[in-house]
């Protein structure tokens, strides 16, 4: 059973927890700051020039005079200068990047950076004498810090179990009906209460919210049972589920010590851990589980709670600070009450519950979340937020999320042999050239926000030629089609903008293999000897380039390898062949498995020691669509030992893909409108908001997984 106790996954017996916190066994997971122009040079500049928490004298050590003298401006801009996006890069899981605002993590930033003047550099000598001190208080680093041991008396001898979950609920209603004298055998129950938290919650709304302190668990559990009957009222009858964490296992911190403020700000531990803060006589306590319900990060949280008290940062670095876990539990209501014990909020998947059936139900989940996200206009939802229960505005939306989403329809449809989702796919294309295309003379344009992109391009014409009413677009077709091949270069390159705004950067990791993906479609459909041509010079061209040390990135492999198989099923081209698996056996590395804080991240692909971006969703779906073609493509050469090395690896991606995906009533607790939200998948673990690219490479990938695996292929190695 995973230990919620300490925030280990393993066979502890519960015996030994008490005893693995109190002598600091938990190991935490930990944060860097990071910043962006290249997310790499970005955070080397801050590596270079912080000094326990401080941007301070540091800064004139070599490395930090190096960036100053190359990058200038852009050094000061991204080091000294406090903002908001410093603010949100500096907090990421156990990573040295930050987060990735344009494309986010299966497409780079292409925002535009405007230069600051160059007479700030007038200020280093000022700064020399002052080493300034910003310390923002989500600024967080890397560290292989010991965990703290937990305070004494607060780690919890008898831990629910699965097989407690019947007696709980009959506990929790009858008390929430008011009866008298009631029994249970729960040994949990009469252990010291320590925290008890209560969610009143109906179809998903939280009505009422409460803590109970006094006694032990099971007097703090009635006694908050009964303060929310008082005060709904009337609409008690209305509830229907309770949210229920019983706290433990605290540990003491302080913001005004670096290393705290890096365990305290770790997203790993989000809805894991809750927080207890205490300022003179104010105090605030956040469960777990509302960290995962409102998806709110620490910082988040002491920003709200400084404004409610009304007292500055600097006065909030005073506070007393105390994070717990809990046992999270859901009890539903109704004729037969039900208890479940939760991990994070969710339901834990083994890595033996990944079948060729689970993967099936999580295709068709997948599919009705894509269905369910295209409107009746033909628009698609591009990020949506169940917290808020609502979508993100039009400024977050990204052209080539949404023609990859309209791919995605074309292949399911396909996949299925289905009337309706072509028809969906089709309205789809419908209002998306209606809304974002447009001629400059003989060019066909995808255009938002002044950005004209060639991945963009390439996947609005794969979408179109992959449609059964392709003849509907071809006037489209040709003028995209014409743009695209005015951005080839004879040296095999691709200009990656057709139009942009000055300082966006070029994206080439990310658009010309999408290019290519479309180009190599096209040559199976036309067999165009020239096309050809030009693809295996795009390929010399970027083969080279993507092998350089400084450059290589796990971005640019998925698209590469797609395109590269489909051509090599035609051509038997070796140059192909080894390049796929040259891309593919360095991608296996990015992978996380072994020696993780929590086990529900395994499986994700994700670098914390490698500047390649944060963890997310998109990127573990789209790495998979890239190794299921290695997959197949070493299968189509009996090679054996590579073969078994991707499916291992998709093997374990599912894994990660099936603990994201929101499912049924335990993961979507909070959830107000599940229409929008039952089968997409969350961006990670702990952040539940929803990007449809989300859920379109990952449902691409599985259904090739579904086409090419057999039953005993879902099967993992035994750990040793």
């Amino acid at each position: 059973m995973p230990d919620r106790q300490l925030g280990i996954r393993g066979s502890l017996p519960c015996a030994d927890r008490a005893r693995a916190a109190q002598s600091g066994r938990a190991i935490a997971g930990y944060c860097v700051a990071g910043g962006a122009p290249s997310k790499n040079t970005r955070r080397r500049w801050r590596s270079a020039t912080r000094v326990g928490g401080r941007v301070g004298p540091a800064v004139f050590g070599w490395a930090g005079l190096r960036a100053a003298l190359v990058h200038g401006p852009q050094f000061f801009r991204w080091t000294l200068i406090p903002s908001a996006r410093m603010v949100e890069d500096s907090a990421q899981e156990n990573t040295a990047q930050p987060r990735t605002v344009s494309e986010g993590a299966c497409h780079g930033d292409d925002r535009k950076r405007g230069p600051l003047n160059w007479l700030v550099l007038l200020v280093l000598p000022v700064m020399v004498g002052l080493g300034w001190h910003f310390a923002p208080l989500s600024r967080t680093a890397q560290d292989a810090l010991p965990e703290k041991i937990a305070t004494k008396g607060t780690v919890v001898e008898r831990p629910l179990e699965p097989r407690d979950m019947a007696a709980l609920a009959a506990y929790v209603s009858a008390t929430w009906k008011g009866e008298s004298e009631i029994e249970h055998s729960l040994a949990r129950l009469e252990e010291p209460a320590q925290a008890v938290y209560v969610a009143f919650r109906s179809q998903g709304s939280r009505r009422y919210q409460t803590w109970s302190f006094e006694g032990n668990v099971a007097e703090a559990l009635a006694a908050a049972l009964k303060k929310g009957r008082e005060a709904l009222g009337a609409t008690e009858a209305a509830i229907d589920s309770f949210e229920i964490n019983l706290a433990h296992t605290f540990r003491d911190y302080s913001l005004e010590v670096e290393s705290d403020r890096r365990r305290i700000f770790s997203n790993v531990h989000r809805g894991v851990r809750g927080l207890e803060v205490r300022l003179g006589d104010k105090r605030k306590i956040q469960s777990p589980t509302q960290s995962l319900a409102q998806n709110r990060k620490v910082e988040r949280q002491l920003e709200i709670m400084a404004k409610d008290w009304r007292v500055d940062k600097d006065a909030m670095m005073k506070a007393e600070i105390r994070t717990f876990e809990a046992d999270q539990i859901l009890v539903s209501l109704g004729e037969e009450p039900s208890a479940r014990l939760m991990d994070r909020g969710n339901n834990y998947v083994a890595i033996e519950d990944v079948t060729s059936d689970s993967t099936t139900q999580l295709v068709d989940l997948q599919a009705q979340w894509l269905m369910n996200n295209v409107h009746k206009d033909g628009r698609m939802t591009y990020l949506y937020w169940p917290s808020q229960g609502r979508e993100a505005p039009p400024s977050k939306n990204n052209m080539i999320r949404q023609w990859m989403a309209t791919v995605a329809l074309g292949r399911l449809a396909d996949d299925r042999d289905d009337p309706k989702i072509w028809e969906a796919a089709e309205q789809n294309i419908d209002y998306n050239l209606e809304h974002f295309y447009h001629r400059e003379g003989a060019f066909g344009l995808i255009e938002l926000r002044e950005r004209v992109k060639l991945g963009a391009l390439a996947l609005a014409v794969y979408s179109i030629v992959n449609h059964p009413k392709r003849e509907k677009w071809s006037g489209q077709e040709t003028a995209m089609r014409r743009t695209i091949d005015s951005l080839w270069h004879e040296n095999g390159e691709f200009t990656t903008f057709f139009k942009k705004p000055e300082g966006v950067r070029p994206q080439p990791n990310f658009y010309p293999g999408e290019a290519l993906f479309l180009w190599a479609d096209l040559y199976e459909k036309e067999r165009d000897p020239e096309l050809l041509r030009r693809f295996m010079l795009s390929f010399d061209f970027y083969r080279e380039w993507h092998m350089q040390p400084h450059v290589r990135n796990p971005a640019f492999v998925p698209w590469h390898t797609q395109a590269y198989y489909q051509v090599w099923k035609i051509t038997k081209d070796d140059r192909l062949k080894d390049f796929v698996f040259t891309m593919n056996d360095w991608l296996l590395g990015v992978q996380q498995w072994d020696g993780l804080t929590y086990d529900d991240t395994r499986g994700r692909f994700y670098a914390p020691d490698r500047p390649f971006g944060p963890p997310h969703a998109s990127a573990t779906g789209v790495y998979m669509e890239g190794l299921i073609d290695a997959y197949r493509l070493a299968v189509a050469t009996a090679d054996t030992k590579r073969s078994e090395a991707y499916r291992i690896a998709l093997v374990r991606g599912l894994r990660s893909i099936m603990q994201i995906q929101y499912v049924d009533e335990v993961d979507t607790f909070y959830v107000k409108h599940k229409k929008y939200v039952v089968g997409g998948l969350r961006t990670t673990v702990y952040d539940n908001s929803i990007r449809c690219d989300n859920i379109q490479h990952s449902m691409m990938a599985n259904i090739r997984i579904l086409q090419s695996f057999d039953d005993d292929d879902y099967s993992h190695p035994a750990a040793p």
